[in-house]
């Protein structure tokens, strides 16, 4: 895009594997299936003084295959975050925030609604020979819980293989 502008597109498709009792697994046996598909896009600035910002919106298909592996609701998340390079830390590596809302826009009226607010600090640093180590927790608020706080500790490791593969652990 123009003057440095870029749109950022994410979409995640995850395979999940539980043994929750409810509705459609009443004998709380291993199953394995899709979950609630995610795609994201956003529009983030050009690096000025080491800083970028952006915004963006997150929508939730409410895709899984039984009650179990997703929520039944469609979900939208208006988001908006911040990152800092700073020069003491190998080109690359970046402290972030990010705040999303998330909130179900339909879907299964059977369902519980979603009202969360997500509050993500961050780090990423990079390390010799296309490894890195960050922590980026997503803290996060459930209105719908009457203000319930989940606070997590978070730490993902990996290395980057070739211009566009990442293997990670978290």
């Amino acid at each position: 895009l123009p003057g440095g502008w870029q749109v950022l597109t994410r979409a995640d498709i995850p395979m999940i594997a539980n043994d929750t009792r409810g509705p459609d697994n009443s004998g709380g046996h291993w199953r394995l299936g899709l979950g609630d598909v995610l795609t994201q896009a956003g529009l983030a600035s050009p690096e000025r003084y080491r800083f970028r910002y952006g915004a963006g919106l997150r929508v939730v298909w409410p895709t899984g295959t039984d009650q179990g592996m997703g929520t039944g609701k469609y979900q939208l998340g208006p988001m908006a975050g911040v990152t800092y390079s700073p020069s003491f830390l190998p080109a690359g590596s970046f402290f972030e925030f990010e705040w999303r809302e998330q909130f179900s826009a339909g879907g299964d009226k059977s369902r519980a609604d979603i009202h969360r607010s997500v509050i993500k600090p961050g780090a990423s640093v990079n390390l010799p020979g296309k490894f890195f180590v960050t922590s980026a927790p997503e803290i996060e608020i459930d209105w719908v819980a009457g203000g319930k706080l989940f606070l997590p500790v978070n730490l993902q490791s990996g290395r980057q293989f070739g211009d566009r593969v990442i293997v990670s652990a978290e």
